[in-house]
């Protein structure tokens, strides 16, 4: 259907041109070890074996106040 891939045919209805697909992939990829180091710090700061999703919004630290006032 006059595309150069299928990449291209996925992203045409949301019309993402194939740059920017590539680059949100190549960004993510890039900086992937550092999203690891900190699940390792949160579960060990958190004392759980394995950390879940809902572990990611589990605060670390108490009594603070996150509300603007």
């Amino acid at each position: 259907r006059n595309y150069g891939s299928a990449l291209e045919a996925a992203l045409s209805a949301n019309n993402i041109p194939v740059e920017v697909y590539t680059k949100l992939v190549e960004t993510v990829n890039k900086y992937l070890p550092l999203m690891h180091r900190y699940i390792k710090l949160r579960k060990k700061v958190l004392g759980l074996k394995d950390l879940d999703m809902y572990d990611i919004y589990t605060p670390i630290v108490e009594d603070i106040n996150t509300h603007k006032s």
